[in-house]
């Protein structure tokens, strides 16, 4: 199926495509398994709406979190 993603940053997108291109397989195969990695290993207890009424450090907990999966994610595209 054809998907398009909005806002994805650039050098992450150039990332992945040569990932690909190393690898021999299509952007949206090496895509596709980094999402489905990514989605396998977290899971959602809470909506994120519901960070305003946490504690200040719960907060910041969760943009640790966040900043992880970026950092994995960057790295798995390199």
């Amino acid at each position: 199926m054809d998907m398009l993603i909005r806002n994805l940053d650039a050098s992450t997108y150039r990332a992945a495509r040569a990932r690909a291109a190393l690898e021999g397989r299509p952007v949206g195969e090496v895509v596709t398994t980094a999402l489905r990695d990514y989605l396998a290993r977290t899971t959602v207890t809470e909506p994120a709406k519901l960070l305003l009424d946490q504690p200040v450090a719960a907060v910041a907990e969760a943009h640790e979190a966040a900043a992880h999966v970026d950092e994995v994610v960057f790295l798995y595209c390199i």
